[in-house]
């Protein structure tokens, strides 16, 4: 049985130690087991009193998310920018192993929407300077228990990886304690078959993200989910699958996620309906309240 999470980017952003003292709460009453902790800015919480406010909830910190926007990269960017963006994903290991979180994920390569044509040898070079750009994070989150996931994005969103197997070769050479977080959403734009390359995945899986195909609850939607689920059982994996969407209502993050229009009758019934779906799958249908009106 996975634990079931969700990301409280549902709700609000940016998500800080005000918005999580509303939102654990409320994320513990619906059953689920887990939360995500995105970490938009350095200081947005704080990680012993979210620890603490986690454990009283009953819940545990799935993974933190690191946040790339503009001058957050690691790849063709000015040193000062790679030297920067270092000290911030240093950061969020240190956050992740002071609240409990196994991993950090994210597009942890570039920032989301820089895209740039590349040749064969650019990419190459590319990858490299990735990889020697973050092997000092790589070695502190192995000294600090904390694994790296890195996320493949869709075309629109980067030009670095967008499958699996790109992701793969990106992190070749590095430490095991840099793998791959799974995400449905890219996968589905991108991957011809998502459930072949999970497979292909699951050596290297660190962290699971899931959602609709639209963005909205898992479930409501095109995707095969009890595929998606024996392919991920058959590679080992056994942390937490967590729902990750975003609301409408926040203007920053709607912009930056490209969401246009509400995903469901409400951001609890988007987390709810999406929890009852996949612990219908994974077999645990009655841990779900009723969902809100």
């Amino acid at each position: 049985m996975y634990a079931v999470g969700v990301n409280p980017w549902v709700w609000a952003s940016p998500v800080d130690d005000a918005a999580l003292a509303e939102l654990i709460p409320r994320i513990a009453s619906f059953g689920f087991d887990a939360v995500e902790l995105p970490i938009e800015q350095p200081g947005d919480w704080d990680p012993v009193r979210t620890r603490d406010l986690l454990a009283a909830h009953g819940l545990a910190a799935a993974g933190v998310c690191a946040v790339t926007p503009p001058g957050r990269d690691l790849v063709d960017a000015a040193p000062a920018v790679v030297e920067s963006t270092v000290a911030y994903l240093l950061g969020c290991v240190a956050s992740a192993a002071a609240v409990g979180a196994p991993c950090v994920g994210g597009p942890v390569y570039a920032s989301v929407g820089r895209t740039w044509r590349m040749s064969p040898a650019a990419r190459t070079e590319c990858y490299a300077q990735f990889r020697r750009s973050l092997a000092p994070v790589a070695d502190r989150a192995g000294e600090s228990g904390v694994s790296i996931g890195v996320e493949a994005l869709n075309r629109y969103e980067t030009s670095v990886v967008n499958t699996v197997e790109q992701t793969i070769e990106l992190i070749d050479g590095l430490p095991p304690s840099v793998g791959i977080m799974i995400d449905t959403y890219h996968m589905n734009i991108e991957e011809a078959d998502p459930y072949a390359a999970l497979a292909a995945a699951g050596p290297y899986v660190k962290h699971v993200q899931v959602s609709g195909t639209d963005r909205g609850a898992p479930g409501a939607d095109h995707f095969d989910w009890p595929r998606f689920f024996t392919t991920l059982r058959a590679t080992g994996y056994r942390g937490a699958v967590c729902i990750e969407s975003f609301t409408a209502q926040n203007a920053t993050i709607a912009t930056a996620a490209s969401i246009w229009r509400p995903l469901a009758p409400s951001q609890d019934r988007l987390a709810t309906d999406g929890l009852r779906h996949l612990r219908t799958i994974l077999g645990d249908p009655h841990r779900t309240p009723t969902p809100p009106g």
